[in-house]
């Protein structure tokens, strides 16, 4: 940025030092960092509740699922085999499936993406990884 700013080089954007804008980031960064980023502890205990009750919930049913990737950002895999490694596997998933899947949760009020991606955010408190889990739960009833 020294080399961007000190040079005369013209940085503009529409929102670039906008009083607001630099109020809302700087009042973000300081939830991010409260209590050693405690939030993201606590993102990534909710998150991985969600996998493994979402794992669990696909033994239930007797579903062939593989939950992967990272608390807050993870996709659920229709496959009997291991989780995928690369893109080559992952579309050798059912994706039928994964879009009748992602249909139902829509049916009981949880969106994810129709690739049966999740995305959470600190929004997403221990109620409603509860509520997610019971939705999930009949969501996947739906599809035996």
């Amino acid at each position: 940025m020294d080399t961007l700013l000190d040079k005369g080089v013209m940085h503009g954007g529409t929102y670039n030092g906008n009083v607001q804008s630099m109020t809302a980031a700087i009042a973000a960064l300081d939830v991010l960092e409260a209590d050693d980023g405690a939030v993201y502890r606590d993102l990534e205990r909710r998150g991985t509740r969600l996998m493994q009750g979402l794992a669990a919930l696909g033994k239930k049913h007797r579903m062939a699922i593989q939950v992967q990737g990272l608390p807050a950002i993870f996709q659920v895999f229709f496959t009997s085999g291991p989780g995928p490694r690369n893109y080559r596997e992952s579309v050798a998933c059912d994706r039928d499936k994964a879009l009748a899947f992602h249909q139902a949760l829509q049916e009981e009020g949880i969106r994810t993406n129709q690739n049966a991606k999740w995305f959470l955010s600190t929004a997403h408190d221990d109620a409603i990884i509860d509520e997610t889990l019971a939705a999930a739960d009949r969501a996947m009833a739906t599809l035996q």
